[in-house]
């Protein structure tokens, strides 16, 4: 039996961190003036900005969904940080479970 300090339970409880955080910082939906100006936008009229602190989305129920300039950055940076995570997750287990090579004097004996 493993112990519950095991290396597999962290690296998944950092990894669904990891995605609560995103999800969190990507669609906090906030009921306000928008955030960023988009064609149509009125600022006193309430949309929905989704994303903390800045808002990466806004639904405006006239305009429909729009895209905010700080999305084009976030989005790549965080599916960035998955992928560089989940490959040296990769290699962390591939090393691990390579058998170790013997050498010198010990592959003689």
């Amino acid at each position: 039996m493993q112990p519950s300090n095991s290396p597999k339970r962290w690296l998944k409880l950092a990894a669904i961190a990891f995605v609560v955080v995103c999800l969190f910082v990507d669609f906090l939906p906030r009921h306000t003036c928008p955030d960023f100006r988009y064609t149509g936008s009125d600022p006193s009229v309430p949309v929905w900005n989704l994303g903390w602190p800045l808002a990466l989305f806004i639904y405006d129920p006239e305009h429909g969904f729009q895209v905010g300039p700080f999305a084009y950055v976030l989005l790549p940076f965080q599916f960035g940080g998955l992928a560089v995570g989940l490959i040296v997750v990769a290699i962390v287990r591939r090393l691990h479970n390579q058998p170790m090579q013997r050498t010198g004097r010990e592959a003689l004996s």
